[in-house]
């Protein structure tokens, strides 16, 4: 497992390599990172971290 922080806060983990992998991130604060776009969190109600997998 690999895990990286931002801010002192786990922001994504990272399972297996290659073809077999398996990524958890926090989809909000990968979108507030890469752009202005955070509406579409705003839009879920949403004040916390939303977790992606994939």
């Amino acid at each position: 497992m690999v895990k990286h922080l931002k801010h002192g806060k786990a922001q994504t983990f990272r399972f297996g390599e290659g073809q077999l992998l398996l990524r958890l991130y926090d989809k909000c604060a990968e979108i507030a990172e890469k752009s202005a776009k955070t509406r579409n969190c705003d839009l879920r109600g949403t004040d916390h971290d939303m977790w992606r997998i994939e």
